[in-house]
């Protein structure tokens, strides 16, 4: 048996990990209460935000309105993305895509598309056309065909655009993105 799968963790005696993490000594009790608040405060602040933003694919002005009080949009990595650009009416824009148009629409907006997100601006290949990228390599060809400059680099920054290779390099890329955002 693989003693690395979590599997074998659970059959093994794992514990509850912020109940470890407080006996290794990495986390107060206080710490993790606050970390708790945080948590329930996201749950409650986080749906609202999700309803706005449906509100906004509804209504095109209050999107506008919305995503103009944004400093950065980051666009994840892996399978996320891919998901992300589903559309049920293949004749519109995927919500989400058409999230991506309205932040590129605005030059203050930082952002961010790392790994396999770039599939998220598949549907508007006009948001990288002639602009510098990096991504996964087995997306290479992708970027090429919407028109995108690939760049042989782990994080690639274009005026408001940041781009990361893969996830491996999702430290990379968020710090560069930290950098530009406390720039401003």
């Amino acid at each position: 048996m693989n003693n690395n799968s979590s599997i074998a963790g659970v059959a093994g005696g794992a514990r509850y990990i912020p109940d470890y993490l407080m006996e290794l000594g990495f986390i107060s009790r206080q710490q993790l209460n606050i970390r708790y608040a945080i948590i329930r405060w996201y749950g409650a602040v986080v749906p609202f935000i999700g309803l706005l933003l449906y509100a906004g694919f509804q209504r095109p002005v209050l999107m506008v309105t919305f995503a103009g009080s944004f400093a950065a949009i980051i666009v994840p990595s892996g399978m996320v993305s891919d998901r992300l650009r589903y559309t049920e009416d293949v004749t519109r824009i995927p919500p989400a895509t058409a999230l991506l148009k309205r932040a590129f629409s605005h030059k203050d907006i930082l952002k961010g598309i790392i790994c396999h997100g770039m599939w998220l601006a598949a549907p508007a290949p006009e948001l990288v056309r002639g602009r510098r990228v990096t991504v996964h390599n087995n997306l290479i060809g992708d970027a090429r065909n919407m028109g995108a400059v690939y760049v042989d680099e782990d994080v690639v920054v274009d005026d408001d655009l940041v781009t990361g290779r893969t996830g491996g390099h999702c430290h990379l890329f968020a710090r560069k993105i930290i950098d530009i955002l406390a720039a401003r």
